[in-house]
């Protein structure tokens, strides 16, 4: 007798494929169009990136009780809870490149004059 799956796992594997599919749609798309795309995705209270955050913080909770309890080991719980506050450092940060990207996926498609000079890009890291 086969096995049922459970309802969230199919909604967590449904999700899963849609990533998958936003992402391979994100990169045939019109550098305009993909800022927009990327500004809704990082967009700080509804976007794909706040509801994962969110997500791996309520996982994080409930690994910390479940570790309390015994139920699993300490370390899964620490990891969630580092991931979960790693992704919430990262909201300033990706506020900046929202804004950036809202505005470039505002302008008129017209094309530009001259060619924009690339800018070297920076890496900044935080410990």
């Amino acid at each position: 007798m086969p096995q049922h799956t459970p309802a969230h796992i199919e909604l967590a594997d449904d999700i899963t494929r849609q990533l998958g599919r936003l992402t391979r749609d994100l990169t045939k798309l019109p550098p305009r169009h993909a800022a927009q795309l990327l500004a809704h995705i990082l967009h700080a209270t509804d976007g794909v990136l706040s509801e994962l955050t969110h997500l791996i913080t309520t996982d994080s909770w409930l690994a910390k009780r479940q570790a309390e309890c015994g139920a699993i080991s300490p370390e899964v719980a620490l990891a969630l809870g580092q991931a979960s506050n790693e992704l919430h450092a990262l909201s300033p940060d990706l506020e900046e490149a929202t804004e950036a990207l809202i505005t470039f996926g505002a302008r008129p498609a017209a094309t530009p004059a001259r060619l924009p000079t690339p800018d070297p890009l920076v890496i900044r890291r935080r410990r």
